[in-house]
C-alpha cells in the first residue's frame, strides 16, 4: 500500500466510516464471523473432499499438486471453488454500489440473509449428496461474509481466513515490546489474539461437529449468523421493541480510533485481504 494509500486508509478510520460503506464491526461479532471461518474451512476439508471452504491459497496449492499429478477429478474438486470464491466477490460487490443503494438500504444485512439461507439449506441435504454441489456452495456464500466483513474497530481484518490476521497479531506483539511508539499496539495485541483464538477454536469445533453431525454442522454455522443478523436489524420509529433497540445500540461500531493513535499506526497497516 502506498503513503496516500496509507494516509486515506487512516483518514477513514479517524472519520469512523469505510469507503466502500462497510459497516465496522466490534470484536464480538468479529471473533463470532473468524469462528465461522474456521468451521468452514473444517467443514468441507475433513468432510467433503479436503477442499477449503475460505483458504484459497491451500486450493491453489492442492490444485497445482493434482495438475502436475495428472488427477484431474481432484484437480475439480479445488478449481470449482476457487471459481465460486470469484463470483461470490463480485456479487457481495453489487450490494454496495450507488445504483442499488436506495434498493439495499442494509447492505450488510442482505448479506448475511444470503448466507444464512445457503448454509441453512445446505444443511438440510443428505450425507450422500455431492461434494462439488457443497463445497462449491459454501465458498460462495464464505466469500459474501470475507468481502461485506472487513474491519473490526477500525483495523483491517479477515472476516473468514487468518493468515493476514496473524501478520497483524504478529506485527503488533513486536511494536508493543520493542517500538514504544505504537501506542496502539497493545490493543491490536488483544484484539487478533481473540480472532486468531476464535478462528482456531472454529477449525477444532468444526471438525468435531462434522463428525457427528455431517452437513447439519452448517445449522450451527445459521444460528451464529443468526444472532449477528438480530444485531443489525434497523430500528423502525415507534414500531421496535426497547429490547432489539438495546441490540441495534450494541451494534454501532465504537467511536473512531483516537488522532494520535491514527498517527503511530500508519506505520504497519494491513491490507484489507489479508491473505488466506
Amino acid at each position: 500500500m502506498t503513503r496516500t494509500g496509507r494516509q486515506e486508509s487512516y483518514t477513514c478510520l479517524h472519520n469512523n466510516r469505510d469507503p466502500n460503506k462497510r459497516r465496522l464491526s466490534g470484536v464480538g461479532a468479529s471473533a463470532i464471523f473468524a469462528c465461522v471461518g474456521g468451521i468452514l474451512d473444517a467443514f468441507t476439508y475433513f468432510g467433503h473432499g479436503r477442499v477449503f471452504a475460505n483458504s484459497m491459497t491451500g486450493n491453489v496449492v492442492l490444485l497445482g499438486v493434482n495438475v502436475m499429478q495428472a488427477d484431474w477429478h481432484q484437480a475439480l474438486r479445488h478449481l470449482f471453488p476457487i471459481c465460486s470464491f470469484f463470483v461470490g466477490i463480485s456479487a457481495a460487490r453489487l450490494f454496495y454500489m450507488d445504483r442499488l443503494s436506495g434498493r439495499i438500504r442494509k447492505p450488510e444485512l442482505a448479506v448475511l440473509t444470503l448466507e444464512i439461507g445457503l448454509f441453512g439449506t445446505i444443511g438440510c441435504l443428505p450425507e450422500a449428496s455431492s461434494d462439488f454441489l457443497i463445497t462449491t456452495t459454501t465458498a460462495f456464500a464464505a466469500s459474501l461474509q470475507s468481502e461485506a466483513f472487513r474491519r473490526v474497530e477500525g483495523f483491517p481484518f479477515s472476516s473468514t481466513f487468518t493468515t493476514g490476521n496473524l501478520r497483524t497479531l504478529s506485527e503488533s506483539v513486536f511494536d508493543f515490546l520493542f517500538d514504544k511508539r505504537q501506542l496502539i499496539a497493545g490493543r491490536m495485541v488483544r484484539i487478533f489474539s481473540v480472532i486468531c483464538s476464535l478462528f482456531f477454536l472454529g477449525a477444532l469445533t468444526g471438525a468435531l461437529m462434522t463428525q457427528r453431525l455431517h452437513n447439519k454442522t452448517l445449522w450451527i454455522v445459521s444460528l451464529m449468523l443468526a444472532l449477528l443478523w438480530v444485531r443489525l436489524i434497523p430500528r423502525t420509529r415507534g414500531k421496535t421493541s426497547a429490547f432489539t433497540n438495546r441490540l441495534a445500540d450494541a451494534a454501532k461500531p465504537m467511536s473512531g480510533v483516537s488522532r494520535s493513535s491514527v498517527e503511530t499506526t500508519c506505520r504497519h497497516p494491513q491490507s484489507d485481504t489479508g491473505g488466506s
